[in-house]
């Protein structure tokens, strides 16, 4: 977010997407005790690798600078809501 502001203030042509996901069923940390923890069945919050690629193109087609996927969306848009406008005044976007 600062990166993107800073960017934007400097005039620069330099886009900053940010992503901020939710758990995903992929096959990563399979050093864990349950590397399966991940999964749907395990964790039903969870996304599958193609859910969450579907809202991350969804998002990025349409042009938004800040993509959460899944359960992670409301995340995001709670954050934006508690401080977005702090962070516009701070960043003195206001």
């Amino acid at each position: 977010m600062n990166l993107r502001t800073q960017l934007e203030q400097a005039g620069t042509n330099i886009r900053v997407i940010e992503i901020a996901p939710p758990s995903v069923g992929t096959d990563l940390h399979r050093e864990r005790k349950d590397p399966d923890d991940n999964k749907k069945d395990k964790n039903p919050a969870a996304l599958s690798v193609e859910e969450f690629m579907e809202d991350v193109v969804e998002s990025w087609n349409a042009d938004k600078d800040v993509i959460g996927a899944g359960p992670s969306q409301k995340v995001v848009e709670r954050w934006y809501g508690e401080f977005g406008g702090d962070y516009e005044k701070a960043a003195g976007k206001k």
